[in-house]
C-alpha cells in the first residue's frame, strides 16, 4: 500500500486515499468463526503512509446493505461519498 501512495505521489496527484469497503460479511458473519479483523489492522497500521477514509465503524452500526444483495442501499452509498467529499474538501 505504501508503494502504491508513493508511486502515485511521485506521479503528481495532490493525495492518494485508502478505502477498504467492507462486505456483508465483514458486518454479518463475524460469528462464524474466528474474526481476523483484516480491515481495523490495516487502517490502524503504524507504519501505513496513506491517508484513510473508513466507514467500517459506521457500517458496524446500521444496516447498509440491500437485502439478499452484498451492495449498499442508498444511505450506505451517502456515508460513502460524504466521507469522501470531507477528504477531498481538505485537501483543496
Amino acid at each position: 500500500i505504501n508503494s502504491t501512495y508513493d508511486y502515485y505521489h511521485k506521479l503528481g496527484f495532490d493525495e492518494v486515499y485508502l478505502s477498504i469497503i467492507p462486505n456483508k460479511t465483514s458486518k454479518y458473519g463475524q460469528g462464524l468463526g474466528e474474526y481476523n479483523h483484516l480491515i481495523e489492522r490495516i487502517e490502524k497500521h503504524p507504519k501505513l503512509k496513506m491517508p484513510v477514509i473508513s466507514i467500517f465503524e459506521e457500517f458496524q452500526k446500521g444496516d447498509y446493505y440491500l437485502k439478499g444483495d452484498s451492495h449498499w442501499n442508498c444511505a450506505g452509498q451517502q456515508i460513502w461519498v460524504d466521507k469522501i467529499n470531507e477528504a477531498v474538501l481538505k485537501v483543496k
